[in-house]
C-alpha cells in the first residue's frame, strides 16, 4: 500500500516529466483528485508530542 504522500509525489512527477495533467496524472497513479490537492492544517505541535511521549515513558500504565 502507498502512502497519499508519495502518491502526491507521483502525480506531481508525472506532470512535469510527462506533462500530464492533474486530472490523468491521479488517473494514472490511482489517486483521488481530492487527495492530491489536500493540505493539512494540522499545527506542527512537535513539542506537545515530545512531551506526551516522555509523559507515558513515566507513567506507563497511562500509555500514549
Amino acid at each position: 500500500m502507498v502512502r497519499p504522500a508519495a502518491r502526491r509525489e507521483a502525480v506531481r512527477l508525472a506532470g512535469e516529466t510527462y506533462g500530464l495533467s492533474e486530472r490523468r496524472g491521479c488517473g494514472l497513479v490511482g489517486a483521488a483528485r481530492a487527495m492530491v490537492r489536500y493540505r493539512s492544517r494540522r499545527p506542527a505541535g512537535e513539542n506537545l508530542r515530545e512531551q506526551l511521549i516522555a509523559f507515558a515513558a513515566v507513567r506507563r500504565r497511562w500509555g500514549y
